[in-house]
């Protein structure tokens, strides 16, 4: 197998779990609102408006940038300059968005394992994603 398929096929898995990360994002949400609800009492009605954008908005997030990884990863298969360049560009997004949440959030979030392992997993697409394309950036040439 050489490089061009070998990275071809990483970006389609990773773009795969991004698009089922997505869809899990909606099914859980369900589940999120009730724990809202027993956690925040009589804040739930200033909360829950809000929780919905911002999760929808990810959900729909995940769903795109699923399917630009999708898409590029043909690009990647046939050594496409523009596939190589959005490889990277979204590499390094998803790689700093994860970092910058870790600093970010409160220390609560933290001690929650399955966000924990979100935002790991988030910084490992992100490297897993860029860091072939950097390593192997010649083979990437043709427009």
């Amino acid at each position: 197998m050489n490089v061009r398929r070998a990275i071809s096929a990483l970006h389609l898995v990773l773009g795969l779990l991004i698009v089922i990360v997505g869809i899990v994002h909606f099914v859980m949400m369900s589940h999120l609102v009730h724990m809202i609800t027993r956690l925040a009492g009589q804040a739930t009605t200033d909360i829950i408006p809000i929780f919905y954008v911002n999760h929808i908005g990810s959900g729909v997030f995940l769903l795109v940038i699923g399917g630009l990884v999708i898409g590029a990863a043909g690009g990647l298969r046939q050594g496409r300059s523009w596939a190589r360049n959005a490889g990277l560009i979204y590499g390094a997004g998803l790689g700093v968005l994860g970092a910058v949440l870790w600093m970010t959030v409160p220390p609560l979030f933290l001690t929650a394992a399955p966000f924990r392992f979100a935002l790991i997993s988030l910084m490992l697409v992100g490297i897993l994603a860029g860091a072939p394309l950097l390593i192997f950036r010649k083979d990437f040439n043709e427009n």
